[in-house]
């Protein structure tokens, strides 16, 4: 073999043994890129499952999303400070008992739980109960920017319509008989 034959079969060894270990390192670092990519989405899923947006009673009882499942909710965020979400949680009270039965009705305040919220809520004595955001996590989940906020969910936890500000009696009573499965 001539110097020139064992210097071209040198370097295609070389080259041969550099791409073998390319083609081996990128399938390694691959996998472990694939693998983030999986447990991210996995973790994204998980923080975005209603079970994860949790809310309280007025004792500090810790509910979610997910122990109400199987049955229709209509979600209301509304602020105490604000008349108009007076207004709406009024416009609820009024229908409450012709749907209690067949929806799950989540007043949420997204106000920070004080003495004086509590106090004014429990004197005017609703006929629902009211659960506090105090985490402040439903605007975030929820994706909304106006309260209050009305969100219409089906038995199987799909969205059904979401409202935000302005709402009037005819349009609440319309979703409500969606979700209940009265049209």
């Amino acid at each position: 073999m001539s110097k020139k034959s064992i210097g071209f079969l040198i370097f295609a060894i070389i080259f041969l043994i550099l791409a073998i270990g390319v083609f081996i390192y990128s399938k390694v670092s691959n996998n472990d890129e694939n693998q983030n990519i999986v447990n991210n989405t996995t973790s994204q899923a998980e923080e975005n499952k209603p079970e994860g947006f949790v809310f309280y009673d007025e004792n500090g009882n810790e509910f979610s999303i997910s122990n109400y499942e199987g049955t229709p909710i209509a979600l209301i965020f509304w602020s105490s400070d604000t008349d108009y979400s007076f207004e709406v949680v009024e416009m609820i009270e009024k229908v409450y008992n012709d749907y209690k039965s067949d929806v799950t009705f989540l007043v949420i305040n997204t106000e920070e739980k004080s003495e004086a919220i509590t106090d004014t809520i429990a004197n005017i004595g609703y006929s629902f109960q009211i659960y506090y955001d105090t985490d402040n996590l439903a605007s975030e989940y929820y994706d909304y920017s106006k309260l209050p906020t009305l969100i219409f969910l089906e038995a199987d936890g799909t969205k059904s319509n979401q409202i935000e500000g302005e709402i009037t009696e005819d349009s609440l009573l319309a979703n409500l008989d969606i979700i209940a499965g009265n049209y």
